[in-house]
């Protein structure tokens, strides 16, 4: 399994990069999608279809909530099965930053959970290292 964390980064410079209201009240708002199109892309990539068949969840429409770890405002963590699914889901996600938001900075690692089921303290640790 893969722990996958996806952030932005120079969320004032990136709100405030203009002297406009009107601007920096989008830019805010833009910061909030991180947790939509990390959604998207786990069930574009089929990472969301793959973790429901692999822990004999229900078929359903999206990801499942045991697949999220964590969920804010600027960073997202989730779980997935594969490396290359965890891929495929930072690429998504960065690249529809950048079409969607220009500007904006989003970075995206992920790790072996190393036969670990749940996630704990230490991974937390080393997906923020």
């Amino acid at each position: 399994m893969q722990l996958v964390m996806l952030e932005t980064n120079g969320n004032q410079r990136y709100i405030f990069s203009s002297p406009r209201l009107r601007d920096n009240i989008g830019a805010s708002s833009l910061l909030t999608h991180l947790e939509q199109w990390t959604g998207e892309a786990l069930t574009s990539t089929g990472a969301a279809r793959a973790w429901r068949a692999s822990h004999g969840l229900p078929a359903g429409p999206g990801a499942d909530e045991s697949q999220w770890v964590s969920r804010s405002s600027g960073k997202v963590i989730v779980m997935v099965d594969e490396p290359s699914q965890a891929r495929a889901v930072i690429g998504e996600v960065t690249r529809r930053a950048l079409a969607q938001a220009p500007g904006m900075d989003v970075s995206g690692v992920h790790l072996d959970m190393g036969g670990k089921t749940h996630v704990d303290e230490d991974l937390l640790t080393r997906i923020h290292a």
